[in-house]
């Protein structure tokens, strides 16, 4: 082999390995910055109120962490959607409800009457409390989960249905035991988070009876 074929071999080596570059960067990097969302327990943002209590999850799209993050930033998880699962740990009866986002405003119109003005149910705004596009922060963002009144033995699922009477309660969604394997998974287009279970714990008739509690894996 002379001189000229070996410089033409490693010409073509050359450009092969710039093939695969030009194709494998781009892919790395569009992978790379694909949303990666997590569910994580959180700390119950409830104000010392005896007539409800709320429970919340938070929803995590992860930033990017290692060297990539001195050169990428993380997609937004774009109209992130949250589904929750209830199960009852004593007859195994599932209630699956719809996450609202708390950044969400909620499915409520002011109407004036005369002087008084009231907020009733508009469930045409149902779809904007049920999606969001989530940033990636470590910060994340809170889902409720389910409410309990004062003297109310049942809880019910936060879905945004539980508007629809005025009470904040809704027979679908309610949750009668007193204890419930809740799965929770967000989702944004075709990229999900990993199912995250807790037990909710609903004993009692006070608001403070309700909690909830990651089950470890």
């Amino acid at each position: 082999m002379d001189c000229s074929e070996a410089l033409g071999l490693i010409g073509a080596g050359l450009g092969l390995v710039g093939v695969i570059l030009a194709l494998a960067v781009p892919a790395f990097v569009e992978w790379s910055r694909r949303p990666s969302l997590r569910i994580e327990s959180t700390a119950d943002a409830n104000r010392p109120d005896p007539y409800w209590r709320i429970v919340h999850v938070r929803v995590v799209n992860e930033p990017l962490s290692d060297w990539r993050s001195r050169f990428l930033l993380r997609n937004s998880a774009t109209g992130c959607r949250v589904s929750m699962e209830f199960k009852s740990k004593s007859d195994g009866k599932a209630v699956k409800a719809r996450g609202k986002w708390s950044a969400q405003p909620e499915p409520l119109a002011i109407i004036g009457q005369g002087d008084a003005i009231r907020r009733v149910y508009d469930p045409e705004k149902i779809p904007v409390g049920l999606t969001l596009d989530l940033s990636a922060t470590e910060e994340g963002e809170t889902i409720a989960v389910a409410i309990k009144h004062n003297n109310d033995p049942a809880a019910y699922a936060y879905d945004p249905e539980v508007y629809a009477l005025g009470n904040l309660r809704n027979d679908d969604f309610q949750l009668p035991d007193e204890l419930f394997e809740v799965t929770v998974i967000a989702q944004a287009g075709e990229i999900k988070s990993p199912p995250r279970r807790f037990l909710l714990h609903n004993a009692g008739t006070s608001p403070r009876d309700l909690r909830l509690e990651p089950i470890e894996n």
